[in-house]
């Protein structure tokens, strides 16, 4: 049985409160991941917060559990986009907006003012006023507080949904650069940009070989050439084919290396490294005999990707991004690594990777 999926869009509560909506989760300068809610979420909390309907804690649980599948997806949007983290943009006005909100879903807007000061009603007899919000036209909701806004054409963390006005299709944001500023942040998860023009297959197959949550987006790609882009990372051609199931999609690729080891589909946009824990390449694809990767140094350029390094007891508690990752076998560590290792890069212990080849087989994914 698969765990519940923790993604921002998601509907959450605390005890001795309402349903609101999980944010995005951002990466300190030490290294550490964390949650971003609005402060009205956690006033009054009698405990910790819970993934709904599962009822699963997502703070305050034990670290050497299994874990979440954390896909970092927005929630019913760009689920075909890896996840990468990003620094925060300043807000502008003019520009466009959306969220993804438990009650509302998806809606969109521009921004009106990036100093809003509205009066908000707490619901306990007193009137607060907010300062430097930014005001947008998208609508939402009760509920929807906490939802992680975005521009819309370069995917980039503007706002965290604070308050809003549902009769004057106002919503309001607190700025996630001046969080960012303000407690030291690296970035939030947000999903990767790609030129515009992007081909549905080039996304898909940028998708299977690129794991969420590994790396820091540098540059937004949204005016780049989606052909240079291809060339730069070895992509030498995407052909579709029709069938009763859908659409599939076959990639060819260019400077491809071939090992002679066996192939498991759960490693798909597996890290590929050498002895000393460097990173070398992305796996593909590959057969019962043969694992086929691609570099990964001109991936990552093309990409505008640089890795990230992130504190194990934080990446191990709150990051499980994808299920061809799993935990070291060193129960004092239990870090989530790639199954292909055979010694976990943080502590050094060796893995058993038949251990993982069995636990793949008895699993329902």
């Amino acid at each position: 049985m698969s765990p519940p999926t923790l993604r921002p869009g998601s509907r959450i509560r605390s005890d001795g409160k309402g349903s609101g909506t999980l944010g995005p989760l951002a990466v300190t300068k030490e290294g550490e991941v964390m949650y971003v809610v609005t402060q009205h979420q956690l006033e009054g909390s009698k405990g910790p917060m819970y993934l709904e309907p599962e009822m699963i804690p997502v703070s305050n649980y034990d670290s050497k559990t299994r874990g979440f599948d954390c896909s970092l997806k927005m929630k019913d949007v760009f689920d075909d986009l890896p996840s990468v983290l990003k620094s925060a943009i300043e807000p502008e006005i003019g520009r466009n907006i959306f969220k993804v909100g438990m009650q509302t879903g998806l809606t969109r807007g521009r921004v009106k003012s990036v100093s809003a000061k509205p009066s908000v009603d707490m619901k306990n007899g007193s009137i607060v006023q907010m300062q430097d919000m930014i005001e947008t036209d998208a609508y939402s909701a009760d509920g929807d507080s906490g939802s992680f806004g975005l521009t819309f054409s370069t995917l980039e963390p503007m706002g965290l949904l604070s308050c809003g006005d549902p009769n004057r299709k106002r919503s309001y944001f607190v700025s996630l650069k001046k969080m960012q500023d303000w407690h030291s942040l690296q970035g939030f998860y947000a999903p990767l940009s790609l030129p515009q023009n992007t081909p549905k297959g080039v996304k898909l197959a940028i998708s299977s070989f690129l794991p969420d949550g590994i790396f820091l987006q540098k540059k937004s790609l949204v005016d780049k050439d989606i052909q240079t882009l291809m060339d730069e990372i070895g992509i030498k051609r995407v052909v579709s084919h029709e069938s009763k199931s859908g659409i599939t999609y076959t990639v060819t690729y260019d400077g491809m290396m071939t090992l002679a080891m066996p192939f498991n589909p759960y490693e798909t946009g597996g890290l590929l490294q050498t002895e000393d824990h460097k990173l070398v390449g992305l796996i593909v694809a590959g057969s019962k005999d043969m694992t086929t990767a691609i570099g990964i140094c001109p991936v990552l350029k093309a990409l505008e990707l640089e890795l990230l390094k992130i504190k194990p007891e934080s990446y191990g508690t709150l990051l499980r991004a994808s299920y061809w990752r799993t935990r070291c076998q060193n129960p004092e560590c239990a870090v989530i690594i790639p199954p292909i290792a055979t010694t976990c890069p943080f502590c050094g212990a060796t893995q058993d990777l038949e251990v993982w080849h069995n636990q793949y087989q008895q699993n329902d994914f």
